[in-house]
Parts: structure tokens; C-alpha cells; sequence
């Protein structure tokens, strides 16, 4: 299991995850904390997480290059990486295990559910809850075929990065003041080029609590986030070699975000309630800010498309 952190601002959350991982049933075989550019924080972390491999990112700077560190240190038949503010469940990781086990499965995600550390506001709707790291999909069954895993619980087959290499540091979290990401979906679409038949699902039973502080309960958060997202995916198109796989993009503002500006809209109206039509400003607002993203991301040189690091590691 990879955890990546940067920040003893967020030292207490940390130790939550880290312990959440330590009553894993069963036990973990190993546990890899990389520390990104933060001295300070790596050796307070030495000092106090006996039993776990605290390292520092030693590829740059940032979530992707951090994350590559993990996958570097670790051994094992799978990689679960978690962020540094989730808790999860006893039997997550053993549920992820057992669905990525299944055949034709590269990996699995878990069932992020936020943590609501300050009140969440009337106006922010449902399926925008992927802009605080959460499942943002209604559940269809228990084990749910996706596109690609969210970041903050998944799990890899090793197999994956020794055939497609490791995250692309064109894109991930700490490269600038625009939380630009995606780097999970474009690692995801590389692995199901690669492995034709196969794909990722996501365990509804396996449960994450993801921390929501109440600065990032805000319109401009917001905002900004959802246009990061766009100029993510538009960096991340510049990377693909056609545009199909984005049609889980276009299926989400067709059939998810413009019903429920809709039914928000005609709810606020009829009720006079304001926090509906809250939410129905907040998704169209969203939609413009995430379009005008992705409009306004430029093509990425010729000289950076092939900067995904190869497999390094145990194979």
C-alpha cells in the first residue's frame, strides 16, 4: 500500500489513514509512505510510524512522481495507493484484492464517501461530488464496471505498470497553483489499450471516508477545481490518440449533469427553495468553468508525449 504526503498541515489526518491501513484484516504485508519535498515531515514520520517504509519522493516533485516512488518500493502481486486524509473500512484492501483477482480486471476501486468536516452548502450538488475526491456515480450492483479508479482508494495489478509503465508526470498535483489532475484516468485508458477485454471496477461494500474540509466547501474552490478538471482533460486529450475515450465525459453532461440542472431548477421554481436552485447554478456554473478549461488547454509539445516512466520495480 502507497500513502503519498506533503504537508504536516495535514499531520492528524495522516496519522488516521496510517492507522486505518494498520487494521487492515488481513494484516498488509507492506505499507510505503512517501513524503514529497517535505524534510521535516519525513522524519517525523520515521519517528513515528514503526513498521512502515517511510521514503522521500525521490523522482521530482508532485502526486504522480511520488506515487511512481511507491510503486518503486513496493512488492507486491498489487499496488493500492490512498490519500493522506481518507480513512477506510477494515476489509478494503482485501475487497479490492479479491475484485481485481477476478479475470479480465486490471484493478479495483473503493466507495468514496465524503467526510464532511465543515457543513456542505444547499447549493453543492451530487454529481459534482468528484470535485472533493469522492464517488460522485449512483451505485448499479455491488461490483460496478468503470472507466478508470479514483485516486484517492484504488488498487493496481503489478502487471499493470511492468506493461504500460507508471503515472504520467505531465499531469498530477503539485506542479502549479491550478490543482491540475487526472493522471488515474490517463494510466487507466493506457492499461485498457493495452490489455484489450479487460477493464477496472469499483466495490460499492468497499467503504472510504474521504476528509472534506470547509475550505474546499466554497464557490471559488469550486469553481476552480472544475476548471482544473477541464484543463486536465484537455491535456490529457492532447495525450490520447483519439477521442472514444472520453465518452464517459460526454455521457455524464448528457445524461447526469443537464437532468439534474434540470430537476434542480424545476424543484427551486415549484418550491421556492433556494438551495435547489442553488445546485442547479452551481452544475451549469461548473459545466462552464470545466469547458472553458478544457478550451483552454494547450496541445502538449511533441517532445512531452512520451514522458511516462517505464516500470521500475519488483516485476
Amino acid at each position: 500500500m502507497v500513502v503519498c504526503a506533503y504537508s504536516e498541515a495535514r499531520w492528524n489526518d495522516l496519522c488516521e489513514t496510517i492507522g486505518s491501513l494498520l487494521a487492515q484484516r488481513p494484516e498488509p504485508g507492506e505499507i510505503t509512505l512517501v513524503i514529497d519535498n517535505n524534510d521535516a515531515l519525513l522524519e517525523r514520520a520515521r519517528a513515528r510510524f514503526a513498521g512502515v517504509n517511510v521514503v522521500p519522493n525521490k523522482l521530482g516533485q508532485g502526486l504522480s512522481t511520488a506515487r511512481n516512488t511507491g510503486i518503486a518500493e513496493s512488492t507486491g502481486a498489487f499496488v493500492a495507493f490512498i490519500d493522506d486524509d481518507a480513512v477506510i473500512a477494515p476489509d478494503v484492501i482485501a475487497r479490492l484484492a479479491a475484485a481485481a483477482r477476478q479475470p479480465g480486471t486490471l484493478g479495483a476501486t473503493a466507495n468514496i464517501r465524503p467526510d464532511w468536516i465543515g457543513r456542505r452548502p444547499r447549493w453543492f450538488p451530487d454529481a459534482y461530488l468528484w470535485t472533493v475526491g469522492c464517488t460522485h456515480e449512483p451505485a448499479a450492483g455491488r461490483i460496478v464496471n468503470v472507466r478508470n479508479v479514483t485516486g484517492a482508494a484504488c488498487l493496481f495489478r503489478r502487471e499493470v505498470f511492468v506493461v504500460c509503465g507508471t503515472f504520467s508526470q505531465v499531469l498530477g498535483r503539485g506542479k502549479g497553483r491550478i490543482p491540475v489532475s487526472c493522471e488515474e484516468t490517463e494510466l487507466c485508458i493506457r492499461a485498457l489499450e493495452r490489455f484489450p477485454g479487460q477493464g477496472f471496477v469499483r466495490d460499492e461494500g468497499a467503504l472510504v471516508d474521504h476528509k472534506v474540509p470547509a475550505a474546499r466547501l466554497t464557490w471559488r474552490y469550486f469553481l476552480i477545481r472544475c476548471y482544473a478538471e477541464g484543463l486536465s482533460k484537455g491535456r490529457l486529450r492532447a495525450l490520447m490518440r483519439s477521442g472514444a475515450a472520453f465518452e464517459t465525459e460526454r455521457s455524464y453532461v448528457l445524461s447526469s449533469l443537464i437532468p439534474s440542472a434540470a430537476q434542480a431548477l424545476l424543484t427551486g421554481l415549484t418550491r421556492l427553495d433556494g438551495g435547489a436552485l442553488g445546485r442547479a447554478a452551481a452544475i451549469m456554473l461548473g459545466l462552464a468553468a470545466a469547458t472553458l478549461g478544457y478550451a483552454g488547454a494547450r496541445v502538449v509539445p511533441a517532445a512531452r508525449r512520451e514522458t511516462t516512466p517505464s516500470f521500475e520495480g519488483n516485476a
